[in-house]
């Protein structure tokens, strides 16, 4: 399975069946939001699978959220007009590793953001990964 990076605020592609890093797996000090993705054929529905990676030191709280939108500086949420905020696919909140699935949506751009982060220290790690997948078709 190709994997990719994002290293700029720049959203890069994400081709269906495709790994992608959102959240870099470094030191993890602050809340705010990883590398977006830019999703093709939106108008086909998408799965999406997301998992976090935590190591080191667990944080204290944690809460983050697979966010969409419609425009690539995550300002216009799909299927709700007029919010002037990126949507919220699905969240998680916790301290531990996990993995988890959202179905059939109809979006441009994905991207993973920690909301809220408390505890841990120099050693706490989240790595955060997005996988895309055209509904149906498993890839």
């Amino acid at each position: 399975m190709a994997q990719i990076t994002g290293t700029t605020s720049t959203p890069s592609g994400l081709v269906p069946g495709q790994l992608a890093i959102s959240l870099p797996g470094t030191a993890q000090a602050a809340t705010g939001v990883g590398q977006a993705f830019s999703i093709p054929q939106a108008d086909a529905g998408h799965d999406f699978t997301w998992d976090l990676v935590i190591t080191g030191t667990a944080p204290g709280t944690l809460e983050v959220d697979l966010e969409e939108a419609l425009d690539s500086a995550f300002t216009i949420a799909a299927g709700q007009p007029g919010v002037a905020s990126a949507g919220q696919m699905d969240t998680y909140t916790g301290v531990a590793s996990t993995t988890r699935h959202v179905t059939n949506k109809q979006t441009l751009f994905v991207r993973l953001n920690i909301i809220t982060l408390t505890g841990g220290d120099a050693t706490t790690r989240i790595l955060g990964r997005i996988l895309c997948c055209k509904r149906g078709s498993g890839l």
